[in-house]
């Protein structure tokens, strides 16, 4: 059982963490960035190093020098069956010892748009937005090395996720490969240190080794020394958070023979690297047996689940969510492979709705975390737009995508605001079911668009009574898109950000509003909730009133809440002058328009904010929420 612990057990972790001013991105001052950063035309791109012989001729990219550190993130993670209860504070757990979630991302071989180093134009292209589900991703393609693009590396690192390449050999073309690696000792030696050498370059977090091609006996010894020296090396070049994984493929024997569990016949390379990803046609006995096997690093055991379903419990699709629940019953990791499958299989026009349906399945299954180091900003774009905004008017007009332009995440997975939702009908490749019909009775409560004609579609359930938090590409304040609030159970807190941001005196919190429906009799406004533990150990939630007046009614008969309302001119220019960092001064300075309100709060917090949330004062109208940031008023 996860040991439950306190957020002051992190507190050795956290009091390295000092205000850093790199972390004013351009959300802060978007008009200093050309356009051309978001929508491309240079053509600048990251590619694969796809034979032996490009390895050795491996030359650095200037590309490297735009790649972001691994930002810090929680300690103490939130079991994500919790991230929609209503009341009462939801006890944390130590993310390292409870089960962990690695998504492997494979898309048509990848390098597709997300190459680019400056973006491009075709915004219907694939991105991913659940990052506080996931603690690893890794970035696959049938290169022989894959080296992340830069857009994936800045994504997961600003979530605080490591992202790892790819060395892959497969066939009789992988099987040379090998040989020639094994053709001396130095030349074993500098395969793994030129690898070593790739990553640290560029900056990303290790690597997936996948060998598909059988090993002479001869060179399974080779093999061992090589996977060891890789290891070796990433730690001498100093990348002490690097991981190696390695594939459930050839034996230690150099056999092409897939486990499809942790056994003697791979646990060599096991007892070498940090985890071993298993094949997908697995059992329940299987896991078991791994279980046994691994002993006291069970974690590390990331049990293969194919969304594609080819012969993998569950059939894939959006019941990956049943091996998912059969691997955490065990108490194993989990290695999501080709997650994409929402995008490349279902109807790429509706993708956002077919995503949130397919990860709010997968969320009770899964450990969030989030950011712990201020300043903190985001405007919750995902990386693409119809146009790019500033202060909720457009500076740039056409679409775009580029993922290292994506803003901070929140840690739900949605809450759709219909019943159902239609999908594309796709028949899980491996599964034995039978084609899906919609029953007459079931028909689409809401406003999502069908993604075609009835009679072809399926239908899939989700959650009710708990409001909507949605994506909305159709207005932003900063980037391309923002937040939609709102609809049923609004009441009801929506957890926006797990996280740890300690305090010792005034903490800054702005917000970016807009209402949906100007028309409406009664206005609705956005209040901010923010959850904090004081040094002594006890809770108290913050409530920040998105209104000048009223909208405080629900926390009358509250202890332990503090209520308050947004700075008045005279009180936000003091703010500004006592404010000792900069991105505070810039914070404080953001106006809105074209019917964006920004507010800005004072709240004296003496602890640790755990969460962040908000709640709609109207029980039909959803708001927008385009930009939260904060900072420290006074540099503690």
């Amino acid at each position: 059982m996860a040991e439950v612990l306190d957020e002051n057990d992190a507190e050795l972790e956290l009091a390295t963490l000092t205000m850093d001013g790199s972390l004013c991105s351009d959300l802060s001052s978007p008009g200093e960035v050309e356009p051309r950063e978001y929508h491309g035309g240079d053509g600048a791109s990251c590619a694969p190093l796809s034979t032996l012989g490009e390895i050795w001729q491996w030359r650095r990219e200037s590309w490297a020098s735009l790649v972001t550190g691994l930002a810090p993130r929680s300690a103490l993670v939130l079991p994500g069956n919790r991230v929609h209860c209503e009341e009462g504070v939801q006890p944390r757990v130590h993310r390292e010892s409870v089960p962990k979630t690695l998504f492997c991302h494979d898309l048509k071989g990848g390098y597709l748009e997300d190459r680019f180093v400056n973006g491009s134009g075709a915004h219907g292209e694939y991105r991913f937005f659940h990052w506080a589900g996931i603690d690893t991703f890794i970035y696959f393609s049938h290169h022989l090395l894959t080296v992340p693009p830069l857009s994936w590396i800045n994504s997961g690192h600003l979530h605080g996720v490591p992202v790892l390449g790819t060395l892959i050999t497969e066939g009789r073309e992988g099987a040379k490969v090998w040989e020639d690696i094994f053709v001396d000792l130095p030349t074993t030696i500098r395969f793994a240190d030129t690898l070593a050498a790739i990553c640290r370059h560029y900056r990303f977090d290790g690597y997936l080794l996948n060998v598909e091609n059988e090993i002479s006996k001869e060179n399974v010894p080779k093999l061992i020394r090589f996977v060891s020296e890789l290891r070796a090396s990433l730690l001498r070049m100093g990348l002490k958070q690097a991981q190696v994984i390695w594939y459930d493929s050839v034996t230690c024997k150099g056999k092409l023979d897939w486990q499809n569990e942790l056994n003697r016949k791979n646990k060599c390379f096991f007892d070498l690297c940090d985890g071993i990803f298993l094949n997908y046609t697995w059992t329940k006995s299987h896991l078991e047996r791994s279980l046994k096997t691994a002993g006291a690093r069970c974690l590390d055991v990331y049990v293969g689940v194919d969304v594609f379903g080819r012969n993998c419990f569950g059939g894939g699709g959006f019941d990956s969510d049943k091996a998912v629940s059969m691997i955490r019953s065990v108490g194993l990791s989990v290695a999501l492979f080709a997650a994409s499958w929402t995008h490349e299989r279902l109807d790429k026009r509706n993708f956002t709705y077919l995503e949130y349906l397919f990860w709010q399945k997968l969320w009770p299954y899964l450990y969030l975390h989030g950011p712990i180091k201020l300043p903190f900003s985001t405007s919750f774009c995902q990386g693409y737009g119809i146009n790019i905004h500033k202060n909720g008017e457009v500076f740039s007009s056409g679409p775009w995508y580029n993922l290292r332009k994506q803003q901070y995440q929140p840690c739900t997975p949605s809450v759709l605001e219909q019943q159902r939702i239609y999908g594309a009908h796709v028949k899980n490749p491996g599964s034995t079911a039978t084609d899906a019909t919609v029953p007459s009775d079931l028909v689409a409560a809401g406003s999502g668009p069908p993604c075609i004609k009835d009679e072809d579609a399926f239908s899939v359930l989700t959650q009710l009574g708990q409001g909507q938090v949605a994506h909305e590409n159709q207005d932003a304040f900063y980037g391309g898109s923002c937040l939609k609030i709102g609809g049923q159970g609004c009441y009801s807190m929506k957890r926006m950000l797990v996280c740890g941001f300690r305090s010792a005196g005034i903490l800054v919190v702005s917000v970016a509003t807009k209402i949906t429906s100007p028309a409406v009799v009664t206005l609705p406004a956005l209040n901010i909730l923010m959850l904090v533990q004081d040094r002594d150990g006890c809770y108290r939630k913050h409530v920040l009133i998105g209104a000048e007046q009223g909208g405080d009614d629900a926390y009358a008969n509250e202890c332990a809440v503090h209520l308050h309302r947004p700075l008045l001119n005279e009180e936000l220019a003091k703010c500004r002058s006592s404010a000792v960092e900069q991105c505070t001064q810039k914070q404080l300075s953001v106006e809105g328009s074209n019917g964006w309100e920004v507010r800005h709060f004072s709240v004296e917090v003496f602890g640790v904010v755990l969460e962040i949330g908000a709640e709609v004062t109207s029980p039909d109208e959803p708001v927008y929420l385009g930009w939260l940031a904060v900072s420290r008023q006074d540099g503690y």
